[in-house]
């Protein structure tokens, strides 16, 4: 078997696992929803308000199941795309600083939300989401200036820049747990 087939031939069986997989998580849960009664509910035209087997899994299950199957995904594309830029199979959201800037983002509107009292939702997105994100995506353009200036940087010295934010944002996360109130900790 050369290569090229070789590689045809498991991504082949990766797809199929993750097919698998994917099937069988709409059929897994607390609730037993048997297979032969959701297909004849379908079958029959049964809207899913008259049928709990059809509700529990066009309105639960498969929006949990597709959820997982893009969160997934896009987990892999960024740490395809880190690996790439680094060039370095070592280069991951929490190695270069990106999950722990995240966190502290989250941390200092929580505790600032504390403090005015606020609770406000902007399409569906909180405070502590969007402040989260700029956080992350300032490491992440932060570590991108690096890679892309005129003189160059290493993969190994961008790495450990990202590790340096990643300990800055760390002791930011302790300063920020350090201002807030005890009780709502």
């Amino acid at each position: 078997m050369t290569g090229g087939s070789r590689r045809t031939a498991l991504t082949v069986c990766l797809v199929a696992a993750c097919l698998a997989v994917a099937v069988s998580s709409l059929f897994t849960g607390t609730e037993s929803v048997s297979v032969a009664r959701a297909w004849a509910e379908w079958r029959q035209g049964r809207s899913p308000a008259e049928s709990p087997v059809l509700s529990i899994l066009l309105h639960q299950r498969l929006p949990r199941t597709l959820a997982a199957l893009v969160a997934g995904g896009g987990l892999a594309l960024a740490g395809c795309a880190f690996q790439a830029l680094l060039r370095n199979p070592l280069a991951t959201p929490y190695t270069l600083g990106i999950a722990s800037a995240g966190a502290f983002g989250a941390w200092t509107a929580t505790i600032l939300l504390q403090w005015q009292g606020l609770a406000l939702s902007l399409l569906g997105f909180s405070p502590v989401q969007g402040i989260a994100f700029l956080f992350a995506a300032f490491d992440v353009g932060l570590i991108y200036f690096m890679a892309t200036r005129k003189a160059r940087l290493s993969p190994s010295v961008l790495l450990l820049a990202g590790v340096t934010m990643g300990m800055l944002a760390n002791a930011g996360i302790l300063f920020m747990r350090y201002l807030a109130l005890p009780e709502e900790l």
